[in-house]
C-alpha cells in the first residue's frame, strides 16, 4: 500500500495536513507499507470472548474490548443487574453492544525484505513536447521539470535556515516545531545533489510570453525536446495492472461507442437502435475475450486477495455480458433511449471493477521548479504509462503524446498552472528497446556523450532533436 500525502517536513502544524487525513490528493509520496487485514463478523459482544480462546489469531489485527480498571468493573455489574432487573419487569433483551473498541496489533518478528517478492528494474522516460499556459508568476526565472516514481528521480532536497550557534533552547525549539510557515519551506531547494544513475530533472530553460496574449508564458522547445529518465526497483506484479488495462479497454470502448449513439439520437432517421446493438455485440465480445484471458493467464504469488478478485472478476464479466445480451433482445427503434440508459448503467458497473485494490507501483508525479520552489504539480497512474508487449494490456497513454494539467498545490479544481505535452514510458528493463518505437520518425534520440550503447544495455536519450 503505497501513501501520499503533504511534503516531508519537520513541523507539527502541517500548512498541508488535510492532504495527509485523505480530504485531497497527496502531492507527495510518502512512502509505502505492507499490511494483511483480517476481518471477523460477530454476532454479538459474548460471542467474541466464547470464540477467542478456540480459534487462532489473526496475521495481525482483531477486534476486541479496551480492559477495564477495577471501578470501571464495578460499575458495569451495577448496571447489567440494573439491566436485568429491568428485563424480569417484562422489558425487552436491548442489542448488547460494546462501550469502547480498538484494534489490536500483535507482534510480529521482521520480515525479509523478499517476502513480496523479486524485485525487477524498470525505467521510466519521459521527453517534454510543449509546455504553454504558463502562469506568469514565474516571471524570468528559470523553469525546470522534475519526474519522479516513489522516492526515485526525487531531488535530494536539504532545506538551510539561519540559525545561531551554539545551543537552541528549548522554547524555541518548540515555537519552531509549531510555527505552521515553516511546513512551506519544504517546497523550496535550498540545496540540490542528483541521485546516481538518474536524469530525472530537465536543463533550466527561461520562460517567454506568448507571442498574442501576454496573460500566459511558454516554453520554446522549438527543435530540441529534452528527455528525462529514472531507473527504480519494484516487486514485478505487473500483471495486477495488465489486468486493470484489459477492463479500462473494455469500459472505453462502450463509453465511446454509448456517446456515439447518443449523439445519433438527436440526429432525425438515424440508424441509432443498430448501431447501439453493435456496440453491445462488441462489448459482448470483450467480455468474452477477457473471461479467455484470465482463464490462460498465469499469475506469480497472488495472495488471497488477488484469488478473490479474480474469482469475482470471472463471475462479473459473464454477467455483465448477459446483461448486454438482454438489452439487445429489448432493443427496437422505439426505445432506443431506454436501452441506452441501462447501457450506461452497465457502464458503471464495469468502471468500478477497473482500479487494482493492491497498486504494485506507485504514482508518477511532475513538478514544476523555478527560483528555488516547487511551483506545480502533476499526479500520473503508473498504469496508464506501463508498457506490455500484448497491446490490449499496455497503459492507454504509454508511447503516446499526452496533455498533462499541472495546478499549484492546494489550487482548486479546474485551476490550471501549466499545460505539457509529454511523451511517456514505463516498463521493465528488457523492453527498453521498445521505449522510443513509438515516437515519430521526424525525431532523433540524442544520447550523452561517452554513452555506450550495446544491444543488452541501452541508455535513454537525452533529447530528441527534429529534422
Amino acid at each position: 500500500m503505497y501513501l501520499y500525502g503533504s511534503p516531508q517536513n519537520s513541523v507539527l502544524m502541517d500548512a498541508h495536513k488535510d492532504l495527509n487525513e485523505g480530504l485531497r490528493d497527496g502531492i507527495f509520496y510518502r512512502g509505502r507499507i505492507l499490511i494483511a487485514v483480517t476481518m471477523e463478523v460477530y454476532s454479538s459482544i459474548s460471542a467474541i470472548h466464547s470464540t477467542k480462546d478456540k480459534s487462532a489469531k489473526s496475521a495481525l489485527s482483531k477486534f476486541k474490548l479496551k480492559t477495564k480498571s477495577k471501578k470501571s468493573i464495578s460499575k458495569s455489574k451495577i448496571k447489567e443487574e440494573s439491566s436485568s432487573q429491568n428485563e424480569g419487569e417484562g422489558g425487552a433483551n436491548p442489542q448488547e453492544q460494546p462501550s469502547t473498541v480498538e484494534v489490536e496489533v500483535e507482534e510480529i518478528h521482521p520480515v525479509p525484505e523478499s517476502l513480496a517478492g523479486e524485485k525487477e528494474e524498470f525505467l521510466l522516460f519521459a521527453s517534454f513536447f510543449e509546455a504553454t499556459m504558463i502562469d506568469t508568476s514565474v516571471g524570468s526565472h528559470p523553469v525546470t521539470f522534475e519526474v519522479s516514481i516513489g522516492n526515485y528521480g526525487k531531488l535530494v532536497e536539504i532545506v538551510t535556515k539561519k540559525k545561531k550557534e551554539g545551543k537552541v533552547d528549548d522554547d524555541e525549539e518548540k515555537r519552531s516545531l509549531l510555527d505552521s510557515k515553516d511546513s512551506d519551506d519544504e517546497l523550496e531547494n535550498a540545496e540540490i545533489s542528483f541521485p546516481p544513475k538518474q536524469n530525472s530533472i530537465t536543463p533550466p530553460t527561461k520562460a517567454e510570453y506568448t507571442e498574442f496574449d501576454r496573460s500566459y508564458c511558454c516554453i520554446p522547445y522549438l527543435y530540441e525536446k529534452p528527455c528525462v529518465y529514472v531507473w527504480s526497483s519494484w516487486e514485478d506484479y505487473s500483471w495486477r495492472l495488465y489486468n486493470s488495462n484489459l477492463l479500462a479497454k473494455i469500459a472505453e470502448r462502450l463509453e465511446d461507442g454509448l456517446d456515439e449513439v447518443a449523439h445519433m439520437i438527436k440526429r432525425p432517421k438515424s440508424e441509432s437502435h443498430t448501431q447501439l446493438q453493435q456496440v453491445l455485440n462488441e462489448f459482448v465480445a470483450g467480455c468474452r475475450q477477457y473471461h479467455i484471458y484470465t482463464e490462460k493467464k498465469t499469475t506469480s504469488r497472488p495472495n488471497n486477495l488477488d484469488r478473490c478478485r479474480i474469482k469475482s472478476l470471472k463471475h462479473n464479466i459473464i454477467v455483465y455480458a448477459k446483461q448486454a445480451l438482454r438489452i439487445m433482445k429489448r432493443l427496437n427503434k422505439k426505445n432506443v433511449k431506454d436501452q441506452l440508459s441501462e447501457a450506461h448503467k452497465l457502464l458503471e458497473k464495469i468502471k468500478k471493477r477497473v482500479e487494482e485494490p493492491q497498486t504494485p507501483i506507485p504514482d508518477v508525479f511532475i513538478w514544476m521548479l523555478s527560483n528555488g520552489k516547487r511551483l506545480a504539480y502533476a499526479r500520473i497512474p503508473a498504469r496508464q504509462i506501463l508498457y506490455s508487449v500484448a497491446e490490449e494490456e499496455k497503459g492507454k497513454d504509454c508511447g503516446k503524446i499526452q496533455t498533462i494539467i499541472m495546478k499549484a498545490p492546494g489550487a482548486p479544481i479546474g485551476d490550471i498552472f501549466a499545460k505539457l505535452e509529454l511523451y511517456m514510458w514505463l516498463g521493465v528493463t528488457k523492453s527498453i528497446k521498445n521505449n522510443l518505437s513509438s515516437l515519430p520518425q521526424e525525431f532523433v534520440p540524442v544520447y550523452e556523450e561517452g554513452a555506450r550503447r550495446t544491444e543488452t544495455s541501452l541508455l535513454p536519450p537525452i533529447k530528441l532533436n527534429s529534422d
